[in-house]
């Protein structure tokens, strides 16, 4: 009988701490969030960018695109994506990939796939596209609005970087 209660206390004080250390050596997750605008433009503003408040967008004369408002609900806003990590012989390996509906360029306006981040990292080297380390996104302020305050600041670019580490 005494055997078994330090048995049991021995694997109630030990079994936490193998459970605890016990490294994941995989992830995978899947993330993202569905934002709908809603509203109405009392003037009418470039009809491709009806759902969100960019100024460049906004008429420079009267009557530019129109003289009637419109009510309109957008979800170019919307986000999804998924993220990875795996432990290799070479470093982890992190990789990311997600997206909006925002249509730019020959798809402005439209509710189309667009990708907003999409890279892979293997220890200290980039390859894809992401913020880059000149872009400090912790200065940018948080509002609901996908342009923020006054327009979309940051402009993702394809890259190949190393980081290096100082201490």
């Amino acid at each position: 009988m005494k055997w078994n209660k330090r048995i049991f206390i021995s694997l109630s004080i030990l079994l936490p701490v193998f459970s605890f250390s016990q490294e994941n050596k995989n992830s995978f997750d899947i993330y993202g969030y569905i934002h709908v605008d809603g509203g109405y433009n009392f003037n009418s503003i470039d009809p491709d960018w009806f759902d969100v408040m960019r100024p460049t967008k906004l008429p420079k004369y009267k009557n530019e695109f129109g003289t009637e408002g419109n009510y309109f609900i957008g979800v170019r806003q919307t986000r999804f994506g998924v993220r990875s990590s795996t432990k290799t012989k070479l470093g982890e390996l992190k990789t990311q990939f997600d997206f909006d509906f925002f249509g730019f360029g020959k798809d402005a306006g439209q509710t189309t796939i667009h990708l907003v981040n999409g890279f892979g990292q293997l220890g200290k080297i980039l390859v894809g596209q992401t913020p880059s380390t000149i872009m400090d996104v912790d200065v940018f302020p948080v509002t609901l609005d996908y342009w923020g305050p006054c327009s979309r600041i940051f402009n993702l670019n394809v890259q190949v970087r190393y980081t290096p580490v100082y201490t």
